[in-house]
């Protein structure tokens, strides 16, 4: 089954600069949409998120 991460997901665990932890989690059965990226990344250029990879 795979996990398909929204923005809060992935913004939450940005946060708390840990995004390797959903990897951990759930291994390669993760997902998002192009849509859920472009939000993140807006955020990241509004400097409300980290920069996180």
């Amino acid at each position: 089954m795979i996990a398909l991460l929204d923005n809060t997901v992935i913004s939450n665990f940005s946060f708390i600069r840990r995004p390797d932890l959903l990897r951990l989690a759930l291994g390669d059965s993760v997902a998002t949409v192009q849509a859920v990226l472009d939000e993140y990344n807006q955020g990241v250029h509004l400097k409300r998120l980290p920069n996180c990879d």
